[in-house]
């Protein structure tokens, strides 16, 4: 009686996940009629495989295997097939070139074992970092001193909200309140250099030339009045004048704002009839140099002396040819200012009556006769009141 002899073979399939791979058995296994066991390759993990990298990286596959296998790593760019590496090794280290074409690449590695072999698939993203990185300083890169500028950073391959930013001063990284905004908000001063970088989320690029910022000093001007009796205040009615002193050729432009009113003029002084409502408000200038830069001076108190308002009248009304006039002069009370001397003139003001005697020392209060040597005739008589201590004066 004959023996019939089956011969089973038996396969199988191992499956195990590495980095970003799914390991498994070739389909096209042979048999080995030398053993009822078919040798497949067995290999451990690839080492730091990157899933993602930037355009001119490179990825290194290093692999070490439980014995010596015949392998290849074909990859598939953008050109098939362009990385094919091969070897009969214990273990696998090789480098691509440079990934200089952004896109989704394949690398196919291959165990060849006795009638067997195992392969896996790796899939390696290749991104285009940020290019054409641009910066502007918001109205320019140059500005006058303690203003704040807004930089705007501008990159293809990132976009804000998206993308993280980086920003430096002079090389320095310095603290960013929102650092996916695009936008950096800062106080210069002169010669700081202004920089950032950007970052996908994967590649990260540095602007190549920062914006190197200009800074001008503000004009520092200096408020003065030039008043006739050089005590820092006016005469009622006076002519006042303001000056602006710090002698800064720079300066093209000169604001003089007068107890709240402001007049724009081009030169470095401003006159005004000073009037007792101005009495205690304020008066400084407000400049603007050639670099567009504006400095406000000191602040000065305007101080306005208002004189009397006068009476004169004759005592008697009336007088005889040769004889000295008498005149009461009224009308001190209430001033706070004094003592006054009194002139007395014609109408013209071209002709100064003398008093006779001395001159009378006036009081704040209470009228006083002054006589006054009038030549008979004379068709009217005007009253000029000096104050003492000021030189103000007014003709009644």
């Amino acid at each position: 009686m004959k023996k019939i002899v089956f011969l089973s073979v038996f396969a199988v399939v191992a499956l195990f996940v590495s980095n970003n791979s799914v390991f498994g058995q070739s389909t096209n296994c042979q048999i080995d009629l030398t053993s009822s066991w078919a040798v497949t390759p067995d290999w451990t993990v690839f080492n730091n495989v990157p899933t993602s990298v930037c355009v001119g990286e490179q990825v290194t596959f290093s692999l070490t295997l439980d014995g010596t296998y015949v392998w290849e790593i074909s990859g598939n760019y953008p050109v098939a097939n362009a990385f094919v590496r091969s070897g009969n090794s214990t273990s696998i280290n090789e480098v691509t070139q440079n990934l200089n074409v952004a896109g989704n690449y394949e690398f196919v590695i291959t165990l060849y074992g006795t009638g067997c072999n195992r392969d896996t698939t790796l899939y390696v993203s290749v991104l285009g970092a940020p290019t054409n990185l641009g910066l502007v300083a918001t109205g320019g890169n140059q500005v006058c001193a303690g203003n704040e500028v807004d930089y705007v950073a501008s990159a293809t391959n990132a976009q804000p909200g998206s993308s993280t930013y980086s920003w430096f001063v002079d090389s320095n990284p310095v603290a960013v309140a929102d650092p996916t905004s695009n936008i950096f908000q800062y106080t210069p001063a002169n010669g700081e250099e202004i920089s950032f970088s950007v970052s996908n989320g994967t590649c990260e690029a540095l602007l190549p030339t920062p914006v190197v910022m200009t800074v001008y000093d503000n004009p520092t001007p200096i408020a003065s009045f030039d008043d006739l009796n050089l005590q820092n205040h006016f005469c009622d009615g006076q002519v006042a004048i303001i000056n602006e002193t710090s002698g800064n050729a720079n300066i093209s432009s000169w604001e003089f704002v007068i107890a709240g009113t402001s007049f724009v003029q081009g030169v470095n002084n401003y006159s005004w009839n000073a009037g007792a409502v101005q009495d205690g408000q304020d008066a400084y200038v407000v400049v603007t140099d050639n670099n567009g830069c504006i400095g406000t001076s000191n602040v000065l108190t305007i101080s306005v002396d208002q004189l009397p308002d006068l009476t004169v009248t004759p005592v008697p009304s009336s007088t005889c040819n040769g004889e000295y006039m008498s005149l009461q002069v009224s009308g001190f009370t209430g001033e706070g200012t004094g003592p006054w001397n009194l002139e007395f003139w014609n109408v013209a003001h071209t002709v100064q009556y003398p008093i006779v005697g001395s001159t009378p020392v006036l009081p704040t209060s209470s009228p006083v006769n002054v006589d006054v040597d009038i030549p008979y005739g004379t068709p009217g008589v005007h009253v000029k009141i000096i104050e003492t201590l000021t030189g103000c004066e007014s003709f009644q």
